[in-house]
Order: structure tokens, then C-alpha cells, then sequence
């Protein structure tokens, strides 16, 4: 089950994280859940459909995309977690 939390803002910034994670915050939104690799899969399949659109929706937020940006992809290890990131970002 997601966990959805609002606080202020209500537009979103530049640098959207796109990950399985569900918090905003003031001109923030990230989706996290517990997911399978299929599940994964099929969200990842659904954004590159978005990307190639120019329009990403994350729970009631549309972002527009401009038509170049940075896309970044991270992954980290920290003690006993690791993390894999795939971000975009550019000034508007």
C-alpha cells in the first residue's frame, strides 16, 4: 500500500525524482511502495510512454517536459541499503 502525504505547494519543481515512492512535500512529489520487479517493469514502461509524450503525471501532478533535459541515474549503497535513482532535471 502507497503512503500519500501533501504539505504546501502545489506546483512542481524542476528536479522531479521519478521513483517507487509516494511523499510530497512543498513543490515535491515522490511515489514509494513496496513493488515487484514486474510491477517495477510496468511503471517504468508506463513513464517512458509519458516521456515520449513531453508530459509525466504523478498522482494529480502533470509536469510538462521541456524538449531537452538532464536525465540522471544514481544508484548508492548505504550500509545495509541500497538505492537506484532515475532523475530529471532543467531550469525553467
Amino acid at each position: 500500500m502507497a503512503h500519500i502525504h501533501r504539505v504546501g505547494g502545489s506546483s512542481p519543481s524542476a528536479a522531479t525524482k521519478l521513483n517507487l515512492g509516494r511523499k510530497t512535500m512543498k513543490d515535491k512529489v515522490e511515489v514509494k511502495k513496496i513493488t515487484t520487479p514486474q510491477e517495477a517493469a510496468q511503471l517504468l514502461r508506463q513513464i517512458a510512454e509519458e516521456v515520449e509524450k513531453g508530459k509525466i503525471k504523478i498522482e494529480q501532478v502533470e509536469i510538462d517536459l521541456p524538449a531537452n533535459f538532464e536525465c540522471e541515474l544514481k544508484y548508492k549503497v548505504k550500509e545495509d541499503k541500497k538505492e537506484f535513482e532515475i532523475e530529471f532535471t532543467w531550469r525553467s
